[in-house]
C-alpha cells in the first residue's frame, strides 16, 4: 500500500487536531513536534501514516534523540510496510548485538541507534564515527575532521565528504551552523553507546602515555583499525598478533624497544602508517616487508638503526619515509622502486668503525635513484660533511638534484653570489 502525502500547511494543521489523544498531551507534543519536523513529509490526518507516525513517537517513549533517528530513516519511505518494519526494529535489539553490551539495559535509543543507524552504515564509516570519540567535547571543523579521517587512512577525499553527510544526515553527528568554518559535535548519547560499542570490539586502541612494560593482550588487536601504543615503557611486542582490519600503528617514543619479533607484521595486511620513532629498534624483521599497503614509515631518531635493507624495494606503495637522525651509512639502490614516494627524509651516517667490504663498495646515494622517484616532492639529506664519501658522491647526485628540483640551481646560484 502507498503512503499519501500532502504538502500545505493546512494538512499540518488538521493533523495536530486529529492527532490521538495519548500523544496530543503537555507531556507529548514536542515529541510529535520534534518527529515531523526530521520526517519533512506532512502526513495526512486519519490516514496510515498518521496512525504508524503515532505509533512510533510512543514507542519512543518521549525520547527526542530516537524520535529523530527514526523520523530520519523513513524520509523517503513511500509505503505501509516500511513504517511497520521501523515498528518492528524499536521492538528490540538487532540479533547481532548482545544486551550484555549495554549492561542489560536496552533502551528504546539503543535500538533506535544499533537498528537505524549502526547497523546499516558501511566499514568506512563505522570508522569515521568511531574516530569522534577522540575528538573534543567541543567538537571540530569539519575540514579538520575529514582531514583527520584522510590523514588517518580510513577514507579518501571523496568518501570522506560523503561519510561526513551520511552521518549529519542520519543525526550520528550533530553539525552547528551557527560557527564558521561549521563544528561538527557527537551527540552526548550516541558518544556514552559508542563507547560501550567500542569496549566489546575496540576499532581504535589508544593507550598512549600510560606507562606500560607490556603490550596489551592480543585478543584486543583482532578488531582495531588504530593502535596507539606511544610513549610507554614497552620493551616487547607480541610473537605475531592478528590484526586484519589494522591500518595505524604507533609505537614511538618506546625508548626501551630494541627488537620486533620475527611474524610480528604476517597478520597485518591493510597497515598503512608505521610510526617507530624514539625506539631503540636494530633491525627491520623480514615480515615488514610483506606490508604491500604501508604508505609510511617513519623512524626518527631510531639511533640503533643503522641499514635499511635492499627488500624496501618491495614496498611499492610507500609515500613517505622518515629516516632523520637514524645512523644508516647509505641508501639501498632498490629504493628507486618506490615510484610512489612523495616525502624521502635522510641522516646519513659517517661510519667510523672497522671499514667493512660493504661499506668500502657503496656509495651514500646510488646514482640513478633520484632521477627514478618522479613523484618525489620532499627530499631532506643530512650528511656529514666530513664524510670522505660525500664529496665524491655528491658530483655524481648532483646533476639529479638539479633535473628533479629546478629551483634548488637557483638557491645554489644565490649562495654562490653570496
Amino acid at each position: 500500500m502507498c503512503i499519501t502525502t500532502e504538502s500545505s500547511k493546512q494538512a499540518n494543521s488538521d493533523l495536530t487536531v486529529a492527532m490521538d489523544l495519548n500523544i496530543n498531551t503537555t507531556d507529548h507534543l514536542l515529541p510529535w513536534e520534534v518527529f515531523c519536523a526530521n520526517i519533512r513529509i506532512p502526513i495526512l490526518p486519519s490516514s496510515n501514516a498518521q496512525r504508524m507516525a503515532v505509533r512510533i513517537v510512543k514507542e519512543c517513549s518521549a525520547h527526542l534523540l530516537a524520535g529523530v533517528i527514526v523520523a530520519r530513516s523513513l524520509r523517503n519511505a513511500k509505503y505501509v510496510s516500511q513504517w511497520e518494519h521501523a515498528l518492528v526494529k524499536l521492538s528490540s535489539l538487532h540479533p547481532s548485538y548482545d544486551i550484555g553490551i549495554f549492561r542489560g539495559q536496552s533502551s528504546v535509543l539503543h535500538k533506535a541507534f544499533i537498528n537505524f543507524i549502526w547497523h546499516d552504515l558501511c566499514k568506512t564509516q563505522k570508522y569515521c564515527l568511531t574516530s569522534c570519540l577522540f575528538i573534543s567535547k567541543f567538537g571540530k571543523p569539519e575540514n579538520k575532521l575529514i582531514n583527520y579521517w584522510i590523514s588517518s587512512r580510513l577514507v579518501g577525499a571523496e568518501e570522506g565528504k560523503h561519510n561526513l553527510i551520511e552521518l549529519v544526515e542520519h543525526f550520528a553527528l550533530f553539525q552547528s551552523e551557527d560557527t564558521k568554518p561549521r563544528h561538527i559535535q557527537i551527540p552526548q548519547d550516541i558518544y556514552d553507546i559508542l563507547q560501550l560499542l567500542d569496549t566489546q570490539n575496540p576499532l581504535f586502541m589508544k593507550k598512549s602515555e600510560l606507562g606500560l612494560v607490556e603490550p596489551p593482550k592480543s585478543e584486543p588487536w583482532h578488531s582495531a583499525i588504530y593502535i596507539d601504543l606511544a610513549d610507554n615503557k614497552l620493551s616487547e611486542l607480541p610473537f605475531s598478533p592478528t590484526c586484519h582490519e589494522l591500518k595505524v600503528l604507533k609505537l614511538h617514543n618506546n625508548a626501551d624497544l630494541t627488537k620486533i619479533p620475527p611474524h610480528f607484521f604476517f597478520k597485518m595486511p591493510l597497515l598503512c602508517i608505521l610510526d617507530l620513532s624514539y625506539t631503540s629498534i636494530r633491525e627491520l624483521p623480514k615480515s615488514f616487508f610483506e606490508l604491500e599497503q604501508l604508505r609510511e614509515l617513519h623512524m626518527k631518531s631510531c639511533e640503533c638503526f643503522m641499514k635499511l635493507s635492499s627488500e624496501v624495494g618491495k614496498l611499492k606503495n610507500l609515500e613517505k619515509i622518515d629516516l632523520d637522525k637514524t645512523q644508516i651509512i647509505y641508501l639501498p639502490k632498490e629504493i628507486q622502486e618506490l615510484t610512489s614516494l612523495q616525502s624521502l627524509t635522510l641522516c646519513l651516517y659517517e661510519y667510523r668503525g672497522k671499514k667493512s667490504k660493504e661499506y668500502m663498495s657503496s656509495t651514500i646515494i646510488p646514482s640513478g635513484v633520484i632521477s627514478k622517484l618522479r613523484g618525489l616532492k620532499h627530499l631532506s639529506i643530512d650528511v656529514n660533511p666530513d664524510d670522505e664519501r660525500w664529496e665524491e658522491n655528491l658530483q655524481v647526485i648532483l646533476p639529479e638534484l638539479l633535473a628533479h628540483y629546478p629551483q634548488l640551481k637557483k638557491t645554489l646560484n644565490k649562495a654562490s653570489a653570496a
